[in-house]
């Protein structure tokens, strides 16, 4: 799958909560072969994440992100 984009979403119903793991290509931004995306502009930008982080904080859940390699991971935990 080089050179293409993916994503891989994991949903898991454990005891405690629900865990979430959201896993895309994330391509190296050093690589001269891949082309920058404009970024998009626009009142409602980014309003997704700030939505998710909202709910995290009001049903004390867990968020993280971090990018391993060309991943970028996306782990969130909502507690029963």
């Amino acid at each position: 799958m080089e050179g293409k984009g993916w994503i891989r979403v994991r949903l898991e119903n454990r005891p405690f909560g629900m865990v979430w793991v959201i896993e895309n290509a994330c391509p190296d931004p050093q690589d001269e072969q891949v082309e920058a995306k404009p970024k998009r502009r626009g009142v409602r930008h980014g309003t997704g994440l700030q939505s998710v982080r909202y709910a995290i904080q009001k049903y004390n859940g867990f968020l993280d992100q971090k990018r391993e390699g060309n991943v970028f991971r996306t782990t969130l935990v909502l507690y029963r």
